[in-house]
């Protein structure tokens, strides 16, 4: 089982983005969800050392925001054309950590 720590330390420590466990589902496992959400070694260290899955806490907590691209052709849904749009309209969306 792949563990997620070096990721968990590396994002609070390089990025300053709190981070918390999830399940497999992606489900919040710390006592209080993402809002036991830290940046902490030491609750990251006890957080992640038994195989948890890795979550960031997006929003203000982190300084992070995401722009989840969806795509369905067979619902019609294809968010690489309305980014495009948006793009075209707004102008490109800055450089920043992608996945």
């Amino acid at each position: 089982m792949k563990s997620h720590l070096p990721s968990a330390l590396d994002y609070a420590s390089r990025y300053g983005w709190a981070v918390h466990p999830v399940n497999i589902k992606k489900v919040p496992t710390a006592e209080h969800g993402r809002d036991d959400a830290t940046t902490d070694e030491t609750t990251i260290r006890e957080y992640f050392k038994n195989g948890a899955q890795l979550a960031v806490a997006t929003g203000t907590e982190s300084g992070a925001f995401v722009f989840d691209v969806d795509l369905d052709i067979e619902k019609g849904i294809d968010g690489y054309a309305t980014l495009a749009k948006l793009e075209a309209e707004h102008g490109p969306l800055p450089h920043t950590p992608h996945q």
